[in-house]
């Protein structure tokens, strides 16, 4: 599983100048624009050769229906079978499971797309109790399909806690400054995130961290935690992060694409960049 991807050109924060007039129109409560969301994006990544699409799925929440329209929409899936080359990547940004006692069905569902439609899942914060039972959630229910699932998930390297795509970080709920220095770079942070990751070290405070508007002890959340509107605060570098519903927006450099697509009626975003 490719948790650096480095074809793709890393930018400056000079790249951004462009970028924020137009972020404005992300703020609009009626909704969002998936050919704004596509253009500013693809500012990060213009020029430079690339060879890969990603597509970025934001969170599901065991909403199996929702998730299969918004793949066949995006051309990705038709009659149960993946309709992208492997040559590019799906990626879900985490809170692919709901993991409460109504969602198990759906869960398992969504669950069961990952290696075979999506080549990547992050952990999510609805997830990580199954792995860090510290680390939980009002409602959280254990299910034991659930849990060989996931760590079968594990197992097989599917499951990642941030993906780098060029300078670009993605995660569940982003990094905020708050626990960067001024000399931080997305390569390092995730160098870091994915050590402890991989050594199973589920308790570390980038994952365990809590902020006030989530309800934990900590000013601001970690990377599974972090209230993008409340808590997060941009870096030097670029990222895309879930977590916090509402609709697509930016906040400098960042981009949230959590849309709150829990129910049946709505549909998960899937982010292009092309």
């Amino acid at each position: 599983m490719p948790k650096i991807i480095e074809d793709v050109p890393s930018q400056k924060n000079k790249d951004f100048q462009a970028l924020q007039d137009l972020s404005r129109e992300y703020y609009n409560p009626r909704g969002y624009s998936q050919r704004l969301a596509s253009k500013l994006i693809s500012s990060l990544y213009k020029k430079g050769g690339q060879r890969m699409k990603f597509y970025i799925i934001s969170d599901c929440h065991g909403n199996i229906d929702g998730l299969i329209r918004a793949l066949e929409k995006k051309n990705l899936f038709k009659n149960g079978h993946r309709q992208l080359s492997h040559k590019h990547k799906i990626i879900q940004i985490g809170d692919l499971a709901n993991c409460v006692d109504d969602s198990i069905g759906g869960d398992l569902e969504c669950l069961n797309l990952v290696g075979e439609v999506i080549d990547t899942m992050l952990i999510g914060n609805h997830e990580i109790p199954y792995l860090d039972p510290a680390n939980t959630f009002w409602g959280f229910e254990w299910d034991a399909t659930i849990h060989h699932k996931i760590q079968t998930l594990l197992s097989e390297d599917l499951i990642g806690a941030s993906v780098l795509v060029g300078n670009t970080l993605i995660s569940h709920a982003g990094i905020s400054a708050h626990f960067t220095t001024e000399k931080s770079t997305a390569e390092q942070l995730h160098n870091k995130t994915e050590d402890h990751w991989r050594t199973k070290n589920y308790g570390f405070s980038l994952f365990s961290s809590i902020g006030h508007t989530r309800g934990g002890k900590q000013r601001t959340g970690g990377i599974l935690w972090c209230d993008f509107d409340n808590e997060f605060m941009p870096t030097k570098f670029p990222q895309i992060v879930g977590h916090t519903p509402k609709y697509v927006r930016m906040k400098d450099n960042a981009l949230c694409i959590d849309v709150g697509a829990k129910d049946q009626e709505t549909e998960p975003f899937i982010l292009e960049l092309a």
